[in-house]
This record gives C-alpha cells, structure tokens and sequence, in this order.
C-alpha cells in the first residue's frame, strides 16, 4: 500500500528546496510547491485506482476459478459415473433450433403409438 506512505507526509508544510526570501522568487516557488502537490495528489489517486482495479481483479480471479473447478469436478464425476455406451454430442455439432431429445419413446398420455 504505497500511497500510505505518502499520506503519512505533511503536505501543507511541504518545505520547497527552491523557495528564497525575495518577493518574486517566493512567488515562484510556491507555484513550483503547488504544482509539486498536485502532481502528489495525482500519483497518490493513480496508486489508490490501481490498488482497487487490483483487488476487483483478484476478486474476479477468484470468482472464474471457483466457477471452473465446480464445472472441472463436475464433468470428472459425470465421466465417471457415466455409462461407457452412452455418447454425448458435442454442442457445435447439434443444429441451431433442432428439437430437444426425448426420454420416452411414447407420449404419457397412455397412447400405445410410437
């Protein structure tokens, strides 16, 4: 956590090595301490953004990961549990709008049709 370290500085008595004790010279300087500052501000958001769009990352890691090893143990114990005849059919290869697979070979109404 870097930007700690710079919140712990005092910047309203942020001594600048530049400043000197003639009128024009102060003047100067103190905008050259106040662009300092605000480039400090900047680095210290840029630090504190980078540090949130890290923790959302590493949240969203976590997240997918879990999601993969539930979906990995899953077909483990479907292929193990599985019996060796049966084929399923890879996804690209069943026609977009095809009828959905049927379990009973007649309808259960009591019809003897096939």
């Amino acid at each position: 956590m870097r930007y700690k370290i710079f919140e712990q500085m005092n910047l309203t008595g942020f001594n600048c090595p530049h400043q000197t004790y003639k009128s024009a010279s102060i003047a100067i300087s103190n905008e050259q301490c106040i662009s300092e500052e605000s480039e400090l501000q900047l680095v210290k958001e840029h630090l504190r953004n980078a540090e949130n769009n890290i923790a959302y990352l590493s949240d969203r890691v976590m997240t997918y990961r879990d999601r993969w090893l539930e979906e990995y143990y899953r077909a483990d114990n479907l292929e193990h549990h599985m019996p060796s005849n049966i084929h399923v059919a890879y996804p690209p290869q069943i026609p977009y709008g095809a009828p959905s697979p049927t379990f009973f070979s007649r309808s259960l109404d009591g019809d003897d049709e096939y």
